[in-house]
């Protein structure tokens, strides 16, 4: 388990594909030139078809796998080097299509007043539960046996701690820098402007 975790789960190299082709694709959105044209429905619906199948067999493509009387290394190396790469590819067609009134009613789901709040506290979120989960699970005297009350119990136990913490991670560690940030910009940039404003009147006097 620690081996999975640290070699394939935190190693960077893992994540390098994903990281680079959000980072492709969020070039190719600060570029209006790339942006393509209004794309017909014949096309939208099997993009959108193969969007929501790749993002369903990412998510439960494994369990099969884990289920067979006998282990194939090919088949797990392909799923393990492939699952991100794929899912990375499939959020990143969302995030275009939202981007480019491609979406439709995706992205006004998406861009819904709750989930704005939640994406303020999603990261942290990410970063923080697996100190539950590690706590949890090496807290653990005696095997509990699998049922779904326990998985019940154990999610929304680890989510709702999770969220208070992240809660206070954001208010603590994340807002002050950057109310601080803004705050920093906003004098430098009322500053440039009075000094722009200075210099058009010392140009216009001259001028006049």
């Amino acid at each position: 388990m620690m081996f999975l975790m640290f070699y394939f789960y935190l190693s960077t190299e893992s994540r390098a594909a994903p990281w680079l082709m959000g980072t492709i694709l969020g070039y190719f959105l600060t570029r209006p030139r790339f942006i393509l044209k209004p794309l017909p429905k014949m096309v939208l619906i099997p993009i959108w078809t193969i969007t929501f199948a790749v993002l369903l067999l990412c998510g439960l493509g494994n369990h099969p796998l884990l289920r067979v009387e006998e282990f194939s290394r090919l088949e797990n190396a392909l799923f393990g080097s492939l699952v991100r790469p794929s899912f990375a590819l499939a959020v990143g067609w969302i995030i275009w299509a939202s981007a480019t009134n491609h979406a439709g009613i995706i992205n006004k789901i998406l861009s819904c007043s709750v989930f704005q709040f939640i994406n303020k506290f999603i990261y942290s979120m990410y970063l923080i539960h697996p100190i539950f989960l590690d706590v949890l699970v090496y807290s653990q005297k005696s095997v509990i046996e699998f049922s779904i009350f326990n998985l019940a119990y154990w999610f929304w136990g680890v989510f709702m701690l999770t969220l208070l913490v992240s809660f206070i991670w954001v208010l603590v560690f994340e807002i002050p820098p950057v109310a601080l940030e803004r705050l920093v910009f906003a004098k430098i940039e009322s500053k440039l402007k009075a000094k722009e404003e200075k210099l058009t009147e010392v140009s216009s006097s001259l001028t006049n």
